[in-house]
């Protein structure tokens, strides 16, 4: 689970001897607290498993479920294409806004967020939602390319310079295609 953000947590899967489990309810800090070494798994309503990629899931801005359909297996399928373990959270504007100006100095949300200690890909539901609008791609497919990019950058990729932007790019795109999502670099 995110160590930097962990509220307002949605779902959380753990298997039937999982007991002594403690929710918080909406708004308020969230905590699962076990009797034993097991860590819970956020889950979407309807899964079955939880994610394949080996990181944790965190939603907590509600319209990634309402956009998005199959957020986990979307988040998985693209977590797994770039070889990442890091944890994806999926929250709000604000919340990025504040970490960006906390940790970058820039009073403003981004995207993306990424962290490397613990791993973490954190996006902006409005910020993400419309760049999708205006690239004219849907939503799925701009969140799976800002997955990509987010472990890109975790696992060294950077877009400072332009030899640097077009290996990116290029890994990227080649990644996209692995799992079904078109280029988004073609024809720009």
């Amino acid at each position: 689970m995110s160590s930097r953000l962990c509220r307002d947590a949605a779902y959380v899967y753990a298997p039937r001897w999982a007991k002594k489990l403690l929710f918080v309810r909406k708004k308020s800090w969230f905590l699962p607290f076990l009797s034993f070494d097991y860590k819970p798994t956020l889950m979407e309503p309807g899964s079955t498993r939880p994610p394949s990629w080996g990181g944790e899931m965190t939603v907590t801005e509600r319209r990634w479920r309402a956009h998005i359909r199959n957020l986990p297996h979307l988040v998985g399928k693209a977590m797994e294409a770039a070889g990442s373990t890091a944890d994806v959270v999926l929250t709000d504007d604000v919340t990025v806004r504040r970490l960006n100006f906390r940790d970058r100095g820039r009073n403003k949300p981004t995207n993306v967020l990424t962290y490397e200690h613990p791993a973490e890909v954190i996006l902006a539901f409005g910020v993400v939602r419309r760049e999708a609008i205006e690239a004219g791609r849907s939503m799925a497919a701009h969140l799976a390319h800002l997955l990509i990019h987010g472990a890109l950058h975790l696992q060294g990729f950077d877009h400072h310079h332009a030899g640097e932007a077009r290996r990116m790019e290029a890994a990227e795109a080649r990644l996209l295609a692995r799992i079904g999502v078109a280029n988004p670099w073609k024809n720009r």
